[in-house]
């Protein structure tokens, strides 16, 4: 694998440290006179001992949420929100991040072709009605 460093970014957004591996974020933007907000964000999990460095999920628009157990008696982990695009009808993905302890690297949950979880549509089906329900836990 190739380190973050020799794929084209523009910054280092924000770096998290577990164990022996990095959850990195870093973002593109097209040009200096490009708007923040239409940033591309690569997350990636670094190894601290060995040169390895692979994206896990890559979008616009990142929104951390709080983190969140999935397990009870579990560890909590970082979340987010994400699009596919900036100047579209996007799509909304959800996707968390968990330190997987056999292979010593962060890992993104739910990907499918790429994505996390699907929970918007800027384009939904024709003759389709979008409805959104929301679940908590209270302990």
């Amino acid at each position: 694998m190739t380190a973050p460093c020799s794929r084209k970014w523009t910054a280092i957004r924000e770096i998290g440290v577990q164990f022996d591996a990095a959850l990195v974020v870093t973002t593109e933007r097209a040009t200096p006179q490009s708007p923040a907000n239409a940033d591309t964000f690569t997350v990636w999990n670094a190894s601290l001992t060995h040169p390895c460095h692979c994206p896990l999920v890559k979008g616009v628009n990142l929104r951390w949420l709080d983190w969140m157990r999935f397990q009870e008696g579990s560890r909590p982990e970082p979340a987010m929100l994400y699009d596919n695009c900036s100047e579209c009808a996007a799509d909304t993905f959800f996707t968390a991040f968990h330190y997987d302890f056999p292979q010593h690297m962060w890992t993104a949950r739910w990907l499918r072709g790429g994505q996390g979880v699907a929970v918007w549509s800027g384009n939904p089906p024709s003759g389709v009605t979008w409805n959104q329900a929301y679940a908590i836990c209270l302990t």
